[in-house]
């Protein structure tokens, strides 16, 4: 069953994860905000290239976005900005933007212009081969222990409230969500995964 999974697949969306240092002055850098103000960012440099396709994320407020993103501050003071996409659709867009990204990004809450930098793209893969080094070739760990470099909130419920301490099962439940919904090829158990 798992090789036709796997062959499944090989037709899926890949997973693309690149990062961006920030050269921000050292007044600026607060982190808190900079995680909000950025994916504002990025979401007007991706709508300026398919702005109808940012209109269908934004419809679809009940799936999951195409895409995560975080900031981290290190020790040489840089401010450090973490895109992962996890759809084929979303990979091109940020792809087309980052072949034609000048060195400087304006950041109207800011107002200030700041010079940007590829750093690094961690990785490309599909999902299957993600699958085949993971659940195949290794034996997934039984715990995993998360560490939060930044502040983190969750929506939850119908209402979409805002959760602002992690709770496992609301981390669990997103994560296996977006894997159902980029990954369907694939299931990682049943709906009550999440709460054992």
């Amino acid at each position: 069953i798992l090789n036709k999974q796997l062959q499944n697949l090989k037709y899926m969306s890949p997973l693309q994860a690149i990062q961006l240092k920030l050269n921000l002055p050292r007044e600026t850098i607060t982190g808190r905000e900079m995680g909000s103000i950025l994916h504002g960012v990025l979401i007007e440099k991706i709508a300026a290239i398919d702005a109808d396709y940012i209109a269908q994320i934004h419809d679809a407020s009940s799936s999951p976005r195409p895409f995560t993103q975080n900031v981290e501050k290190y020790e040489d003071d840089g401010l450090y900005w973490r895109i992962t996409s996890l759809h084929t659709a979303f990979s091109s867009r940020l792809t087309q933007w980052l072949s034609q990204m000048p060195t400087t990004i304006y950041i109207r809450q800011l107002e200030q212009e700041i010079e940007v930098q590829l750093v690094k793209t961690d990785f490309s893969c599909d999902y299957a081969t993600l699958v085949e080094n993971i659940f195949v070739k290794n034996v997934p760990p039984r715990r995993l222990q998360f560490r939060f470099c930044t502040p983190t909130a969750f929506r939850a419920g119908q209402e979409s409230r805002y959760i602002l301490f992690p709770e496992p099962r609301l981390l669990w439940q997103n994560a296996l969500h977006k894997w159902a919904v980029f990954c369907p090829g694939y299931r990682l158990g049943d709906a009550t995964l999440a709460t054992e």
